[in-house]
């Protein structure tokens, strides 16, 4: 269950703010009419990861009693919430960082690939994020534990494993808290950038 609602919040997130983007810098430039509001550039693109983070937000409403209730007979999903404010904190980061991730990558990807590079991405990341396991089941396995570790979705699978099933195995808070947080303003500062240069280019 954490690893289906990090996934799902993680897709609708990075597809709320690149679909649109790559309209906005396509040859019509939409952006450009945009651009001339009395804010700065960076204000623009900051509003796109903020809007973009509460539509991945507003998703995960929907996915929550899908995946609560249903399921196989007799795999009823065991859910318990020990900590109501860390788990807010944990979703919002992790929709701010996968916002921030959707204005890099739609800043930095080509429309017209856009579609099939964002598919490889998202399916390489899904694969190796933790999703359907514990990034603990991967100790056997060295040097992929620590290779995933590049991926920004085990951490949110990881802060919501650890809020919602704390009783199975996952990363410390501490960590994953870390990674959030550092990973969306590093992610966030750079796509900001990069979204004001291709605006003003």
């Amino acid at each position: 269950m954490p690893g289906l609602i990090a996934s799902t919040l993680t897709l609708q997130s990075i597809m709320s703010v690149t679909g649109p983007l790559a309209a906005e810098l396509g040859p019509g430039r939409e952006i450009t009419d945009r651009a001339l509001a009395p804010l700065p550039v960076w204000a623009l693109g900051l509003q796109k990861i903020t809007s973009s983070a509460v539509f991945g937000l507003v998703s995960t409403l929907v996915v929550v009693p899908v995946v609560r209730f249903v399921h196989a007979p007799g795999n009823t999903p065991e859910v318990h919430v020990g900590n109501w404010p860390l788990l807010l904190v944990t979703l919002v980061l992790s929709a701010l960082l996968a916002s921030a991730l959707g204005l890099l990558l739609g800043t930095a990807i080509d429309a017209s690939a856009f579609g099939a590079l964002i598919g490889l991405l998202l399916a390489a990341a899904t694969m190796l994020g933790c999703v359907y396991y514990p990034w603990t089941a991967l100790h056997p396995i060295r040097w992929v534990q620590v290779l995933t570790l590049a991926n920004p979705l085990v951490y949110m699978s990881e802060g919501l494993r650890a809020n919602l099933t704390p009783s199975t195995g996952h990363m410390p808070t501490w960590a994953y808290l870390t990674a959030l947080t550092l990973g969306t303003a590093a992610l966030g500062g750079l796509a900001l950038r990069r979204f004001a240069r291709r605006v003003r280019t």
